[in-house]
């Protein structure tokens, strides 16, 4: 009978290690899948983090489409704004020199009326004065006669004049 218990007890001993030992292969089958896990979910990262790089690429593109738009609206609202600048300061300009124009035609007008107002004031004047210091002159002298002209007859060219009293 020892030899029987003996033999019981090596297989009580070997199936307590096959216990073990199957305790053990199933946390090592444990463990690989966990890395097998853990190895497609290091593929799924990689993945995905290559997908995040794609995305921040596909983003700088677009934030630099839109920037570069937004620049070269700016820049065409800047032409627009110095345009409207630029015709608004000729409107100006140009509103200045009619008023200018009109004003130069309303003191040419003036100078013109002043001017045509003066000869016929002076004219009217000196035919006044004309008149009158010939009247004067001739109540004056009311017995004079002058005359002026060649003689002819005498050869000599001088002139004569005559004065009667």
């Amino acid at each position: 009978m020892s030899l029987r218990n003996e033999l019981r007890g090596d297989i009580e001993g070997l199936r307590e290690q096959i216990e073990v030992l199957e305790r053990e292969v199933r946390k090592l089958v444990q463990q690989r899948d966990d890395l097998q896990t853990e190895a497609g979910l290091s593929d799924t990262i990689i993945s995905l983090r290559k997908r995040i790089t794609e995305l921040e690429i596909e983003e700088a593109k677009k934030t630099e489409a839109f920037d570069r738009e937004k620049r070269e609206v700016e820049h065409m609202v800047g032409l627009e704004r110095r345009r409207a600048d630029f015709e608004r300061e000729a409107a100006i300009r140009e509103a200045e020199l009619s008023v200018r124009e009109q004003n130069l035609a309303a003191v040419q007008e003036n100078l013109q009326k002043q001017i045509d107002f003066m000869v016929e004031r002076f004219t009217e004047e000196v035919g006044y004065l004309k008149t009158e210091v010939l009247a004067v002159v001739i109540k004056a002298l009311p017995n004079v006669n002058v005359e002026l002209g060649r003689q002819f007859g005498n050869g000599n060219g001088k002139d004569k004049a005559d004065v009667e009293a």
